[in-house]
């Protein structure tokens, strides 16, 4: 089975955008599209009523169908310590300081629940700059502020965040990508040139992070220098 499912709450700003309303009880919403995801692709008749799922007697026409891994794209403490219990793997996509904090809250929850930290997929989604652009800005704007507040204050980014997002609220992505700072950016994107980039790989790899999402990528790549 080559399919990997990657879910999570989605980003804070977006979400308002699209229903009026910021997410509510993720934790529930996730744990139980994990639950129903797995038992439908077991083969099993599903007979379900939680928060959001809804189902009586549903089942797969196809059998023997291998249940597919799912990620967890997350990062509140609740939400990585839930990925640490559920997830097979855990995309993490948040400020490069955090990065450490979000892996001991994983491995303690998978330990916590019996599980084998090793076994559990580490990803890196951050998209990767090679210049200071207005898109990597834009990019980095609507990271920003699906970031909880407790994260950006340990970076030192709560007040931009506060400011790009009220530009945001407006549909101003001119304005939110001249409010971020070169921290933001170097806090929330793979920076500098290739040799930087891939000392900033080679880091990642050795602190326990597998496999990277390297999208999207911004600036001129100069792949000769690879």
């Amino acid at each position: 089975n080559k399919f990997t499912l990657g879910i999570g709450a989605g980003g804070i700003t977006e979400v308002e955008t699209l229903t009026g309303e910021a997410p509510g009880k993720a934790n529930e919403v996730l744990r139980e599209t994990a639950e129903v995801i797995r038992a439908i692709f077991r083969g099993e008749k599903v007979s379900y009523e939680g928060r959001k799922a809804c189902l009586r007697g549903y089942s797969l026409r196809i059998k023997g169908v291998k249940v597919p891994e799912i990620y967890f794209g997350v990062r509140g403490r609740e939400l990585l310590a839930l990925a640490g219990e559920v997830a097979d793997g855990v995309i993490f996509s948040t400020p490069r300081s955090y990065l450490k904090e979000a892996l001991k809250i994983v491995k303690k929850s998978a330990e916590m629940h019996g599980k084998r930290f090793d076994e559990i997929k580490k990803i890196v989604w951050n998209p990767v700059a090679f210049e200071n652009s207005k898109r990597a800005r834009v990019i980095v704007a609507t990271m920003l502020v699906s970031t909880p507040e407790y994260i950006l204050k340990s970076t030192g980014l709560a007040e931009e965040a506060i400011k790009i997002r009220k530009a945001l609220e407006k549909s101003s992505y001119d304005k939110a990508s001249e409010l971020v700072s070169r921290e933001a950016l170097d806090e929330y994107c793979i920076t500098g040139n290739i040799g930087d980039i891939k000392d900033d790989f080679e880091y990642l790899v050795k602190e326990g992070f597998q496999e990277f999402v390297i999208s999207p990528i911004t600036g001129d790549m100069n792949l000769s220098e690879w």
